[in-house]
Order: C-alpha cells, then structure tokens, then sequence
C-alpha cells in the first residue's frame, strides 16, 4: 500500500509489484498520477520536466526546485535518462521531503512511502544516486551539504540586509508556483514569511488553535488576511486517527501535538482551494528560537546550533508526512542558501541579552512589520494553541487502561 507519494521500480519481485497495484489516495500536490510502462520500469509519476533538453521524464512530487542546478528548494526527485540507460534520484540537502529505495540483484525500487519497501533505505540528504539498468550498478555522490565556516567579518546591518534579500528571493519564487497561498501563523518567523509573500500571491494566515488557549486569546495580526481555526478535542483525535496511517511516529506528546496541528493546516487550507502551505519550521534552530538555548546565551553556540540544523531531517519529514495528503509543503528557511549563510554568522547576531531570534526581528522590522509584534515573546506553538495539553491528556488516558 503507498499512501502518500509514489514507487519506481525495476524489481519484478511479486510482492512489491502487488504492493504496487494496491495505491490508495495517491496524491501529486496539483493531484495528477500517470501510471506508464517505460522500457523495463513500471512508473508511476507526476510529469514535471525540469531542467531538462530531452523527453525523458522527470519526478518531483510535492516539492519544489529554486535553481537548475537542483541544490535549493525543498525536494525528492527522480531522472530517468533512456538513453544512457540510467536512473538518477536525490533529496534536498537539508532533507526536506522523503526518498528511499532497496536495492539488490533483482534491481531498484525507489519510493517515497519506505512502508512498500522489504529492505528501505534513507537517501542521504544532499547525495545524488545513479543507478545504471544496463549493469544494475548503484553510485553516489555528493550533491551539496551544509559545511559550518563560522566568519566574524560581517557586520548586523549586513546580515540583516542579506537576508532580507534571500527571504524575499526564495518566497517570491514560491509564490510563483502559484498565486494563492497559505501561512500557518504561529510566531515572528512565520508572520516574516507571511508578510513577504503578501507581496507577491494572495495570501490566507491561519493560526489553529483550542478556545481560551494563549494564541486564541493573543493572536492578532491587523495587515493581513488572518483567520482563527479554532478547534476542539475532536478535532485532535480525527487528526491523529488520520496521522497513524502514515509514516509518522507518534510516540511523543511533542511530535504527535506538531503533526495534528500541520495536519489540520493543510487540510483547511486545501478545503479553501489553496495549494501551497508555507512554515516558519527551522527557524528555530537557525536563529536560537529555542528557551534552551538562553542557557547558554553566553558562550559560543554556533557549533550546536548548526548541529541542531543538519539533525533536524526528523522534524522536516514529520510534517511533510503530515501534510502531502492535501498540500504542497513550502518551507522557506530549510533551504540550501539561506541556510549555509546564517549557519555561519556569529552567534551573537542570534541571541544576546535575553532576545532569542534577534536576527529575524530586525528583519521583521526592516519589513515593514510593528516593532511590538517584532519583539514579542512567543510559546511554542505546540503549547500556544493548545493543542499538546489535549494529546498528552489522550496519550495519558490510552496509557492507563
């Protein structure tokens, strides 16, 4: 069974063809599904060309791609070349979206579900595979990966102003994708996305959250489209009843909270014929977002806080998983560019006297955004909305019987 994404194989072993055939609520983000014979593959595809001068097809499902080059964006895709015989695939290098494949004597599979898979394995973020049909050989190499080179030979102002420019490049060529967008409001990084993309798609901002919670009582956003999904108990656990047929893992109070909210996000904003969600996720691990970080304010955290990025590919899968049901999952900090540039800037520009996303404010007040709203403290959404207090009380009382 595949839920969300899609199967390429060369392996002609009954059960992953069977498994194959048996594809239920296959979804590309504009909905489309080919299925196709092509030489020896059975394929099954959402038909996007890119960068490419010939007729062979390439995949990317429920992601995006900045630069031909294939290294910014947030992507899995898949390059079948006929005439050299071959099958190219990669993840993008912050492992935005997911890719697996098993590989034996008997060919390829490469999926986006590891669930249809005997033997999954991880494409590594970064890496690009090449598979050759002609001698069933398998190469990788680096594509691109984060490198931490800390400088100190940068001023505020101009990191300020760089962003400034990465953010608005990187949103601009989301909202291209299409013109109508949603934002799920949560904080200081999502409301920059939010403001950003204002000025290039039509744009909905959609903070969920339980009634008399933190955000329900203290969210609001006057310059743009706002609106309040307020949500009840049972609405959690219709999401989290959903969420457990997918490759989530929902073990943990805190994943299992992030999920349902991303969930229900996705799924509002595709009930209003949105296509595109955008996140502020990663935010927090560039910019020293998180309380603990306050801990250690005074020494030189750049080295934790880079490693917190490349770890992150757990969180990033989460609420892709979460979300490509219904909707394109866009998010603007976990990609390449911008990332490499702020992992690199000195700490201090982050954090310093107590001010965590220090660097984002400023930007959000470059931007044109209310300086009260800039620097307004913000609770992790998880707890802001409500939300985890209600799927720690249910996971406490199915533990109990």
């Amino acid at each position: 069974m595949l839920t969300n994404g899609f199967l390429i194989t060369t392996n002609h072993d009954d059960s992953i063809i069977t498994r194959c055939k048996y594809i239920m609520n296959y979804r590309a983000w504009d909905g489309r599904c080919i299925v196709r014979e092509y030489d020896r593959l059975t394929i099954l595809y959402y038909p996007v060309d890119y960068n490419s001068n010939s007729n062979d097809p390439s995949l990317l499902i429920n992601g995006f791609i900045l630069d031909p080059k294939c290294i910014n964006g947030n992507y899995a895709y898949v390059k079948i070349n006929s005439m050299q015989q071959s099958i190219i695939f990669a993840r993008d290098p912050l492992g935005c979206k997911p890719l697996y494949y098993d590989y034996s004597k008997k060919g390829i599979s490469i999926t986006s579900d590891k669930r249809v898979l005997r033997d999954p394995k991880t494409v590594e973020p970064g890496m690009m595979y090449t598979y050759s049909l002609t001698s069933n050989s398998l190469r990788k190499h680096e594509l691109c990966k984060l490198s931490f080179n800390p400088t100190t030979s940068v001023s505020i102002d101009k990191v300020v102003e760089d962003l400034t420019a990465l953010l608005d490049s990187i949103v601009y060529s989301i909202c291209r994708l299409n013109g109508k967008v949603a934002v799920g409001l949560s904080g200081i990084d999502s409301m920059v996305i939010a403001s950003i993309a204002s000025r290039y798609a039509d744009v909905t901002a959609v903070t969920v959250c339980m009634k008399d919670s933190y955000d329900y009582k203290h969210t609001k956003i006057n310059s743009l489209n706002h609106e309040m999904l307020v949500i009840d108990e049972k609405d959690v656990v219709d999401a989290l009843n959903s969420l457990s047929m997918l490759d989530i893992d929902l073990t943990n109070a805190m994943d299992a909270s992030i999920a349902s909210i991303v969930h229900i996000l996705a799924r509002y904003a595709r009930s209003k014929g949105l296509r595109i969600l955008m996140l502020g996720q990663l935010a927090d691990e560039l910019f020293a977002g998180y309380a603990r970080y306050l801990r250690y304010c005074n020494h030189d955290i750049s080295k934790m806080l880079f490693n917190d990025v490349i770890n992150a590919e757990k969180d990033l899968l989460r609420d892709d998983n979460a979300s490509c049901s219904y909707i394109m999952l866009a998010l603007p900090y976990a990609v390449y560019s911008l990332a490499q540039y702020i992992v690199n800037i000195p700490v201090e520009f982050k954090i310093a006297q107590g001010i965590r996303k220090l660097l984002l404010r400023k930007v959000a007040e470059k931007i044109g955004i209310d300086k009260s709203l800039a620097y307004k403290e913000k609770k992790a959404v998880q707890f802001s909305s409500g939300v985890y207090k209600v799927v720690k009380r249910i996971k406490d009382s199915y533990n109990s019987k």
